[in-house]
């Protein structure tokens, strides 16, 4: 019986993954989250913007027929890395990637002047000062 259980488990596992769909939009389909991969509102160019852009940027998306994008919270950004060493250091499902650093939503508890993110190069967390500019990639679903 428990090697049923781990059968099924790995077999989830191996069909856990990445799709995208003709809108643009990346979903995960382990977390559920839809994820942003069309930029076609910045002439197919990601969006470099301060912390407080992104935000806004995030929540006047209309993307895939969807108006309710956000900006990912740090571990919702986390899971779309990859750590095996590649470049960029996320899911080549995402047509559009950079090795760049990329903004979530969650600031630092001891020092709100920042903001944690994804330095997709090596797919290592960091902060970044709320005032720099750096990539937008917004997100929706989950809680």
């Amino acid at each position: 019986m428990r090697q049923i259980f781990m059968i099924m488990g790995m077999s989830m596992l191996l069909s856990a993954g990445f799709s995208r769909d003709n809108t643009g939009v990346v979903t995960d389909s382990l977390t559920g989250l839809q994820w942003q991969d069309d930029y076609s509102d910045n002439d197919g160019s990601f969006k470099e913007l301060t912390w407080q852009e992104a935000l806004t940027y995030c929540q006047e998306l209309r993307l895939g027929n969807s108006i309710d994008w956000r900006l990912p919270n740090i571990v919702e950004l986390k899971s779309i890395r990859k750590t095996s060493g590649e470049r960029p250091a996320i899911d080549k499902s995402f047509l559009n990637s950079s090795d760049d650093f990329c903004w979530s939503s969650t600031t630092p508890i001891r020092n709100t002047g920042n903001v944690w993110g994804i330095d997709f190069y090596d797919g290592l967390s960091s902060q970044g000062s709320k005032t720099e500019i750096h990539l937008v990639r917004c997100v929706r679903g989950g809680v």
